[in-house]
Protein backbone atom coordinates (compact mmCIF):
# COMPACT_ATOMS: atom_id res chain seq x y z
CA UNK A 1 0.00 0.00 0.00
CA UNK A 2 1.03 3.50 -0.99
CA UNK A 3 1.96 6.31 1.45
CA UNK A 4 -1.27 8.16 -0.19
CA UNK A 5 -3.27 5.49 -0.40
CA UNK A 6 -2.67 4.23 3.64
CA UNK A 7 -3.42 7.59 5.03
CA UNK A 8 -6.71 8.07 2.83
CA UNK A 9 -7.69 4.70 4.63
CA UNK A 10 -6.73 5.86 7.79
CA UNK A 11 -8.87 9.11 7.37
CA UNK A 12 -11.58 7.41 6.16
CA UNK A 13 -11.60 5.48 8.98
CA UNK A 14 -10.90 8.58 11.36
CA UNK A 15 -14.31 9.94 9.41
CA UNK A 16 -16.38 7.00 9.97
CA UNK A 17 -15.58 7.02 13.73
CA UNK A 18 -15.71 10.88 14.12
CA UNK A 19 -12.47 11.16 15.17
CA UNK A 20 -10.91 14.60 14.42
CA UNK A 21 -7.64 14.84 12.55
CA UNK A 22 -5.98 17.52 10.21
CA UNK A 23 -6.27 16.42 6.60
CA UNK A 24 -3.22 18.91 5.93
CA UNK A 25 -0.77 16.35 7.25
CA UNK A 26 1.77 15.21 5.12
CA UNK A 27 2.68 11.60 4.27
CA UNK A 28 5.87 11.26 5.76
CA UNK A 29 6.96 7.92 4.62
CA UNK A 30 7.78 6.40 1.28
CA UNK A 31 7.85 2.94 2.77
CA UNK A 32 7.37 1.06 5.90
CA UNK A 33 10.12 -1.41 6.76
CA UNK A 34 8.89 -4.15 8.84
CA UNK A 35 11.54 -5.22 11.81
CA UNK A 36 12.26 -8.76 13.29
CA UNK A 37 11.16 -9.16 16.92
CA UNK A 38 14.94 -9.39 17.56
CA UNK A 39 15.55 -5.89 15.81
CA UNK A 40 13.14 -4.72 17.93
CA UNK A 41 14.44 -6.45 21.18
CA UNK A 42 18.02 -4.98 20.12
CA UNK A 43 16.64 -1.17 19.71
CA UNK A 44 15.10 -1.14 23.31
CA UNK A 45 18.28 -2.68 24.79
CA UNK A 46 19.75 0.72 22.95
CA UNK A 47 17.14 2.78 23.93
CA UNK A 48 17.18 1.91 27.66
CA UNK A 49 20.91 2.33 27.80
CA UNK A 50 21.00 6.35 26.37
CA UNK A 51 17.46 6.80 28.77
CA UNK A 52 19.12 5.26 31.73
CA UNK A 53 22.50 7.02 31.25
CA UNK A 54 20.50 10.67 30.40
CA UNK A 55 18.37 9.43 33.86
CA UNK A 56 21.91 9.31 35.49
CA UNK A 57 24.52 11.24 34.00
CA UNK A 58 27.40 10.29 35.20
CA UNK A 59 27.33 6.70 35.31
CA UNK A 60 28.96 4.44 33.03
CA UNK A 61 26.81 1.50 33.83
CA UNK A 62 24.73 1.51 30.78
CA UNK A 63 27.50 2.16 28.53
CA UNK A 64 29.20 -0.80 29.93
CA UNK A 65 26.44 -3.17 29.49
CA UNK A 66 25.94 -2.07 25.92
CA UNK A 67 29.49 -2.70 24.74
CA UNK A 68 29.28 -5.86 27.13
CA UNK A 69 26.39 -7.64 25.13
CA UNK A 70 27.51 -5.93 21.61
CA UNK A 71 24.57 -3.56 21.13
CA UNK A 72 26.88 -0.49 20.76
CA UNK A 73 27.01 -1.43 17.10
CA UNK A 74 23.47 -0.85 17.21
CA UNK A 75 23.35 2.80 18.41
CA UNK A 76 22.46 5.78 16.39
CA UNK A 77 25.56 8.21 15.88
CA UNK A 78 24.46 11.03 17.74
CA UNK A 79 23.85 7.64 20.85
CA UNK A 80 26.98 7.02 20.69
CA UNK A 81 28.58 10.40 21.01
CA UNK A 82 26.08 11.20 23.81
CA UNK A 83 27.27 7.86 25.63
CA UNK A 84 30.99 8.49 24.67
CA UNK A 85 31.14 12.16 25.51
CA UNK A 86 31.37 11.60 29.58
CA UNK A 87 29.75 14.64 30.91
CA UNK A 88 27.05 15.49 29.05
CA UNK A 89 25.18 19.22 28.64
CA UNK A 90 21.96 19.12 30.43
CA UNK A 91 20.00 19.81 27.08
CA UNK A 92 21.56 16.85 25.62
CA UNK A 93 19.88 14.78 29.12
CA UNK A 94 16.87 15.92 29.01
CA UNK A 95 16.10 15.50 25.07
CA UNK A 96 17.73 11.79 25.57
CA UNK A 97 15.19 10.94 28.63
CA UNK A 98 12.34 11.95 26.12
CA UNK A 99 13.62 8.89 24.29
CA UNK A 100 11.72 6.92 26.63
CA UNK A 101 8.58 7.41 24.59
CA UNK A 102 10.35 5.24 21.54
CA UNK A 103 11.09 3.01 23.78
CA UNK A 104 7.81 2.24 25.86
CA UNK A 105 6.33 2.25 22.11
CA UNK A 106 8.55 -0.64 21.17
CA UNK A 107 7.92 -2.54 23.92
CA UNK A 108 4.16 -2.31 24.23
CA UNK A 109 4.46 -3.29 19.98
CA UNK A 110 6.34 -6.51 21.36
Amino acid sequence: MTPEARKAKTEALLARERIPFLRSLPCLEAEITCRTTEEAGIRIACLFGVVGTASEPGEDVFGDYLKQYALWEHLTPREVAFLSGGRCDEQAAIDFTWRSEAMFLLLWAT
